[in-house]
């Protein structure tokens, strides 16, 4: 039996650094400085999870090379998610803060604005949530 390391091939190498980018977004959406940069990793690792595929295609490699390939690819998926979700979250509540400051101050105009701001952000929370549970569901379909 061979070592799971020589599964790892350098035509996963995209996949491994979609996994990477997609861990950092959800460690950097922890931080609120780090929000902005939590985004942009959550972009760079959507870009690299939308070519591994045909990256990995490019090189020979066995069948349990393509298969771990596959299942780093579902959680890429799954963490990309997720780090979309803390986002999601985050930016609710910083919204609701918001609102419930303007709203004490009297500046009605702010607090329109604001709501509005967070109704968008609520529904993408809940299409990021539609997504989460399509890609479960492709995932369970591809292991079963």
């Amino acid at each position: 039996m061979r070592a799971p390391i020589h599964d790892f091939h350098v035509s996963n190498l995209l996949t491994y650094g979609a996994l990477a980018a997609a861990v950092a977004a959800v460690a950097l959406a922890f931080d609120a400085e780090g929000l902005h940069l939590a985004a942009a990793a959550i972009g760079v690792a959507a870009i690299a999870d939308t070519f591994d595929g045909r990256f990995a295609r490019l090189f020979r490699r066995t069948p349990r090379q393509a298969r771990c390939g596959k299942e780093i690819d579902s959680l890429v998926d799954a963490v990309i998610l997720s780090g979309a979700a803390e986002t999601e979250h985050y930016e609710i509540a910083v919204y609701e803060g918001l609102i419930t400051h303007a709203g004490a101050l009297g500046h009605d105009d702010v607090v329109s604005l604001l709501e509005e701001n967070l109704e968008i952000e609520q529904h993408t929370l809940e299409e990021v949530k539609k997504a989460t549970e399509q890609v479960a569901q492709q995932t369970a379909g591809r292991a079963a």
